[in-house]
């Protein structure tokens, strides 16, 4: 499991808490890169946009929240796992997942964006997908 040093989960958390007091339009931003990205996952969204906006950021600030204790992370990845899995999520959609979000946090944070929060974002996004991935792919040999 990925190790963060207190510099960098400060500057994950000072950056996410950035986004946060920009909601609205960083799911508008978020939601209109991915698509543009995987236009087939649009379909995955049933709830409108503002409400899946709301479950998104609530996810990803519960994994913020916990970063300093990142070992501790394992349940709360296999929920989102089985989660993605049961609305039909495809293992490919990550890669275009993380692509719009780190799209969305550079517009959202401006000229505060730096390469050095680029790279830890870029790094935990990594972790936390490939942690799912292998998760929604495990469970499928499941059933």
């Amino acid at each position: 499991m990925l190790k963060l040093t207190n510099e960098q989960i400060w500057l994950i958390k000072s950056s996410w808490t950035h986004v946060i007091a920009y909601s609205d339009k960083a799911g508008d931003l978020f939601y209109r890169h991915f698509f543009a990205l995987a236009p087939p996952a649009q379909d995955l969204f049933k709830d409108n946009l503002e409400i899946q906006n709301r479950k998104l950021l609530a996810a990803i600030s519960l994994i913020v929240a916990k970063l300093p204790k990142i070992e501790h992370i394992e349940e709360e990845l296999h929920s989102l796992s089985q989660r993605h899995r049961k609305y039909g999520v495809r293992p490919e959609y990550f890669e275009a997942f993380g692509k719009a979000f780190m799209n969305m946090l550079a517009e959202v944070m401006g000229e505060a964006w730096s390469d050095e929060m680029r790279e830890i974002w870029e790094q935990v996004y990594q972790t936390m997908s490939e942690a799912i991935i292998k998760d929604m792919k495990h469970s499928e040999t499941d059933i």
